[in-house]
């Protein structure tokens, strides 16, 4: 169902940039992909959704980083070390400039 609401979301969007609920959709969608294992589907979702808050939060938003951590646990589970540690980087860097706690 998730998937479809993403498709029709999608159809709406005409192209343009995601909504904040297609956004909230696709994280829906990436969790579900790896809960069965499907990591590279997940990862396809989550590095969408990282993109767009980029760009709707910006760069070095703590949110941003909170992605970007996700991003990086799943390229470590598939085994993609380097591509792991530039996330996690990323959001380390994020995090000792503005931390999550701070934000609340």
């Amino acid at each position: 169902k998730l998937t479809e609401s993403i498709g029709i979301q999608r159809k709406l969007l005409d192209g343009g940039d995601l909504t904040l609920e297609a956004a909230h959709t696709l994280l829906e969608i990436g969790r579900a992909y790896r809960v069965k294992g499907q990591l590279q589907k997940s990862l396809e979702n989550y590095l969408e959704v990282f993109e767009w808050t980029k760009k709707y939060f910006g760069p070095r938003h703590p949110f941003t980083a909170r992605i970007s951590g996700i991003i990086s646990s799943l390229y470590a589970e598939s085994g993609k070390a380097d591509e792991s540690k530039l996330f996690l980087e990323h959001a380390a860097t994020i995090e000792q400039e503005q931390p999550m706690d701070a934000q609340a």
